[in-house]
């Protein structure tokens, strides 16, 4: 959210107190896993070699690290992506609200949750699309019979 509750919150109070309130500032410092004495201006970050680029940017699911999760095998994670459900044994996956979904090779495919039994897909991430989002701050690959 955009910090409405806390805005929220100090106009209650000043009507409360009789005085009205309101606040000056509001920044948030952090949000989820994420904490601003982590973060770099981006600025700074175009400075950086592509390496270094590459070593300060986290993983998409590095937001969810705190779900649960659950590894597909190559031809589930292939129906997964396309948004169909798949039926799990519910003696082995109960009720999840809150899930991170892996392919085979360890890719981050997106989330889902768990209902009687069923993986239902709730937001999904192609692995190439996350590749190439990361690519132009990866390391430049030498081309072979092309000069740096």
């Amino acid at each position: 959210s955009k910090g409405t509750y806390i805005r929220t919150l100090a106009e209650d109070m000043g009507a409360a107190l009789g005085c009205g309130a309101h606040l000056a500032a509001l920044r948030r410092t952090a949000c989820g896993p994420l904490e601003v004495n982590d973060a770099i201006r981006i600025d700074a970050f175009e400075g950086l070699s592509p390496e270094a680029r590459a070593a300060r940017l986290l993983a998409p699911e590095s937001l969810l690290a705190d779900w649960p999760a659950i590894t597909l095998p190559a031809d589930e994670a292939a129906r997964f992506l396309t948004g169909l459900r798949r039926r799990l044994a519910p003696a082995r996956h109960a009720d999840t609200a809150q899930l991170r979904v892996h392919g085979p090779d360890g890719a981050f495919l997106g989330s889902a949750h768990i209902t009687a039994g069923e993986l239902i897909a709730d937001r999904l991430l192609s692995p190439d699309e996350v590749r190439a989002c990361a690519a132009p701050f990866a390391a430049p690959q030498a081309v072979p019979g092309v000069p740096a």
